[in-house]
């Protein structure tokens, strides 16, 4: 946990050298326990955390979203095996870690898996939203970014669709 925070803290700082370091050092010691099975799924989930920790500063610390596809493919059937078991107050995040996640696989012309990742993340934000642990203004740039696939893949009706619920959720904020 001390070597995630280290990442977290490097990579606020823009130190994505660091970062990486320290990320790949905590990966050497979480990956073998979870392979094996001697972890709960706290842990796992940490993993999970890291791997898509360590994509995101591939993908917007150094713009590199092929180099962070390599960690999201690993941190994604991790969410997958450890989403059943979270928190409903945790699925706003997850949910936003779904969509970023889903924003390196379009720059990287995996275009369904791009769609995919962000409409799984938009449903697990809709969850949080309910709860009450999400602002619900959150969900507007994960419905806008759906609205800018759609409309790039020539589905104009979906893109409409999107764009009014990405309306809807900006207006909530004006009420």
């Amino acid at each position: 946990m001390a070597l995630y925070d280290m990442v977290q803290i490097c990579q606020m700082r823009g130190d994505y050298d660091a970062a990486l370091v320290y990320g790949k050092r905590a990966v050497g010691y979480l990956e073998p326990s979870v392979e094996t099975g001697r972890v709960n799924l706290v842990d796992s989930y940490l993993l999970g955390r890291l791997y898509f920790r360590l994509g995101a500063i591939h993908a917007v610390g150094r713009e590199d979203h092929s180099a962070a596809l390599e960690w999201f493919d690993k941190a994604i059937p991790v969410f997958e095996k450890c989403s059943r078991h979270v928190a409903q107050t945790e699925f706003g995040r997850l949910g936003e870690t779904f969509v970023s996640m889903g924003v390196s696989y379009w720059e990287t012309q995996r275009r369904d898996r791009a769609i995919e990742l962000t409409e799984r993340g938009v449903r697990l934000m809709e969850q949080a939203v309910q709860a009450g642990a999400l602002a619900q203004t959150a969900l507007e740039i994960p419905y806008d970014n759906l609205a800018t696939m759609a409309r790039s893949m020539g589905k104009k009706d979906e893109a409409d669709r999107y764009l009014r619920e990405a309306k809807k959720h900006k207006s909530a904020t004006t009420r």
